[in-house]
């Protein structure tokens, strides 16, 4: 299950970011660096909001895979 898909969303120094409700780690949505001090990255995209529609520019599938592979275990037992 994906922990940050329960995140909470909001702002840090006028950074938008989500905070992780299991960890306690906040990122930023910008650049997906860990503002918590560690030394944690989760992977961002560029996103366009139009109308009622969201799109993510994604990069090719077969690339998709190695870009979302965790590169450092969790800090507590993921549920």
């Amino acid at each position: 299950e994906l922990v940050l898909s329960r995140g909470i969303l909001g702002d840090q120094g006028g950074v938008p970011k989500v905070a992780c409700p299991l960890h306690k780690k906040t990122f930023s949505l910008e650049s997906g660096t860990c503002l918590s001090g560690e030394k944690y990255q989760v992977q961002v995209f560029p996103v366009k909001v139009e109308a009622d529609a969201v799109y993510l520019d994604l990069p090719a599938e077969e690339d998709l895979e190695e870009l979302l592979r965790p590169r450092t275990p969790c800090v507590a037992p993921c549920m």
